[in-house]
């Protein structure tokens, strides 16, 4: 949980440097973080990679193999009578194998696991910078338009007085038709001005709530942001130096590299050392136990594999 607090808090002060003196921005662009099911399953994915980064560190590991077992064996002609011996076998092993080489495909399987991981991590990234701009867009609209909305409003109502003190002058004589249908008019259109903005308004709250997952409460107007490239050709190459998406696209690069150098390793022997001990009973016609311990290198090398490496 602190992993993805660091993660949110770094996306944030990258993303949004100089928005975070608007407190209430500061906690939408948090509680959209931490709840978008985008990025939940973004996130979701990079533990999966991550797990499978792990596990990729198993190959560097021994392995330790407890094998047992026992029901009955019939040796023929066993007997100096050339009867057959029927016993019942029992056997046990402990097994320790630690590999020392195999066609390096360890270690591209451990890269090709950490590019997995590197492009998930920058596919998040990306996946929450672009859900940050989509609430800035709409954290901004709402403030835009209930502002359009409100001048809307003081419009109509300077708009309403006007045709009052027309429309007083009209009835006592001194007003003209013209004059009167001229205040109406515009008072219409000035409500019908007022309408649009007001369905402007419920739009941008209905996108709000869509992005963010809650209807706005009372919003800030954030700061001017600061640390904006000054050129588009600056904006370009900050571009294609720190897109997330770029990075994502380079880590799969690498991810293909690792794999192309992973399939190379049964081309190559393999090499382990092994300890082995083993408590057998009653085996190959015998009536006895045996017991023994080896320590060996073994050298492994496929000569055929069914045309699978081809």
């Amino acid at each position: 949980m602190k992993n993805k607090t660091y993660f949110y808090s770094a996306v944030i002060a990258v993303f949004l440097p100089g928005l975070l003196v608007a407190e209430t921005l500061h906690e939408v662009a948090v509680t959209v973080l931490l709840a978008h099911p985008d990025i939940l399953r973004e996130q979701a994915n990079v533990s999966s990679v991550e797990q499978a980064r792990q596990g990729a560190i198993g190959d560097y590991l021994p392995t330790l193999d407890l094998t047992g077992a026992i029901g009955h064996e019939t040796s023929y002609e066993k007997n100096p009578n050339g009867s057959d011996v029927n016993l019942t076998r029992s056997e046990l092993s402990l097994v320790f194998n630690q590999n020392l080489f195999k066609g390096f495909g360890s270690d591209a399987e451990y890269d090709r696991q950490a590019a997995r991981h590197k492009a998930a991590a920058f596919s998040l990234n990306g996946t929450a910078q672009n859900i940050l701009l989509r609430m800035t867009a709409v954290y901004l609209d709402v403030l835009r338009y209930q502002r359009i909305l409100k001048l809307s409003e003081e419009f109509v109502e300077a708009h309403k007085k006007i045709f009052t003190q027309v429309q007083a002058r009209f009835n006592s004589g001194v007003g003209s038709d013209a004059d009167n249908e001229q205040v109406r008019v515009r008072l219409t259109n000035a409500q019908a001005n007022e309408i649009a903005a007001n369905n402007n308004y419920q739009d941008a709250l209905s996108r709000y709530k869509a992005v963010v997952g809650v209807m706005p409460n009372q919003l800030l107007l954030p700061s001017q942001v600061e640390g904006l490239p000054d050129t588009l050709v600056e904006a370009i190459d900050r571009g294609f130096e720190n897109h997330p998406v770029l990075k994502s696209a380079n880590a799969d690069i690498e991810e293909g590299q690792a794999q192309y150098e992973a399939a190379k390793a049964p081309y190559y022997p393999q090499l382990d050392f092994e300890v082995a001990g083993s408590w057998d009973e009653n085996q190959a016609g015998f009536d006895g136990k045996d017991h023994d311990v080896t320590m060996l290198l073994k050298l492994k090398y496929n000569l055929f594999n069914g045309t699978k490496d081809l």
